[in-house]
């Protein structure tokens, strides 16, 4: 590592594994290059290539353009990762944001500063950027990179079926490539059967596109004759698009009330103001203030479901009208986002309540150990914990001190 008078060029350390970096390209490495068949080295898999074309996702124009523009009106969010790499550094996640960024500041766009609450030039908010910076090896920036980015906009299927090939091909074995990626052995097993031998040109491009997932991709392997193969996907595709139709006009209708709430409320608030304006009795005026004021908190209020219906709107045109699943009539994969409403919700209202009901009667058939460690589980699921038994000694670890 670094000693703290010997870092790189315009480096400085801010507090614990947090460094300011300022964005040029000569600093940083985005681990775009690649790959080599024959030694493991840290690459970036949205850069994985199937048939020489991109299999991952999120580099698309639009997709670049709308997380670009969200950081611009809203700030960044997250801090990237990053790791000692040469004489500068080397992107291990975040690499959307930091060429987002570098766009922002060349073109010196006004951006939102959060630690201001205001417009600034973004050639001066952007100079640098403060990040965390590891001394890691290529084996723990894979597990990183995976840990950190199945965490936001997925690599897609096609890219990590593509990346366990090049694992293998560096002589990984299957519980190398599991500490690597967090992937199960089971889904390993089926990335092994996908190939465009097993599917036909026409489902093995839609796979590398993205326009399926593996569960579906396994479930044409099982059908013998390629027409008939490549009949049934386009049934489910057709199935899918109608599915993605509905969802986006039930989405473009709670989108428009938003808007229309935003609008009524903003209009309110003039005219309140315009009120004000004309008269002179204090109490008056502290009455119409106080109007104002509740009027605003609903304008703001409207704000925020727009935001967030918009943000729902934006993350359904990324994945686009996917085979899933839910198309084929199998089991529906439970989500992060379904495990959070439907698990860690109500646990921790469970916990808050201390094991009573809604009625305040207590339940006597749920154990409140059994609550204690799903509620657990989900957090180091949050956190990208990948190793479940130092998961489980950690938990075991919290029992006995308490």
């Amino acid at each position: 590592m670094f000693s703290e008078d010997k870092l790189p060029a315009g480096i400085t350390h801010i507090a614990g594994k947090v460094y300011r970096v300022p964005l040029n390209m000569k600093m940083l490495n985005f681990a775009d290059g690649s790959f080599n068949k024959e030694k493991l080295e840290f690459r970036n898999i949205r850069h994985a290539l199937i048939d020489q074309k991109f299999a991952g996702r999120g580099m698309s124009k639009e997709e670049m353009t709308s997380l670009r523009e969200r950081i611009r009106t809203e700030g960044l969010l997250h801090t990237p990762l990053l790791r000692w790499y040469g004489d500068g550094v080397q992107v291990i996640a975040g690499e959307r944001r930091i060429k987002c960024l570098l766009k922002l500041a060349a073109d010196n766009e006004k951006c939102f500063d959060r630690a201001k609450g205001e417009f600034v030039p973004g050639k001066d908010l952007y100079s640098t950027l403060d990040c965390e910076v590891h001394e890691i090896d290529d084996r723990q920036a894979f597990k990183y990179s995976f840990s950190e980015t199945e965490s936001s906009v997925h690599f897609g299927d096609g890219a990590k079926v593509a990346a366990i090939a090049y694992f293998r091909s560096c002589g990984e074995k299957d519980k190398d490539i599991i500490g690597l990626t967090g992937l199960g052995a089971e889904w390993l097993g089926l990335a092994d059967k996908i190939s465009l031998g097993s599917l036909g040109q026409p489902c093995w491009t839609a796979f590398c596109n993205n326009e399926m997932n593996l569960q579906v991709a396994i479930q044409l392997i099982g059908i013998a004759d390629e027409s008939k193969r490549l009949e049934k996907f386009n049934e489910w595709k057709k199935h899918a698009e109608g599915r993605f139709s509905a969802k986006k006009e039930k989405l473009e209708a709670s989108l428009a009330k938003a808007e229309t709430a935003v609008e009524n409320a903003g209009e309110v608030v003039s005219a309140l103001e315009t009120e004000e304006g004309a008269i002179t009795d204090a109490n008056a005026i502290a009455s119409l203030k106080e109007k104002i004021g509740k009027q605003k908190k609903k304008q703001d209020k409207a704000s925020e479901r727009r935001a967030t219906v918009d943000s729902k709107m934006d993350k359904l045109k990324k994945k686009g009208p996917k085979v899933t699943a839910a198309d084929i009539g199998g089991p529906k994969r439970l989500t992060f986002a379904k495990i959070e409403k439907h698990w860690l919700e109500p646990v921790l209202q469970f916990v808050k309540n201390n094991g009573l009901d809604a009625d305040g009667k207590q339940i006597h058939d749920v154990d409140m150990h059994d609550v204690r460690l799903v509620k657990f589980l989900i957090e180091q699921m949050r956190k990208g914990q990948v190793d479940i038994f130092r998961i489980l000694a950690s938990h075991y670890k919290r029992k006995q001190e308490n």
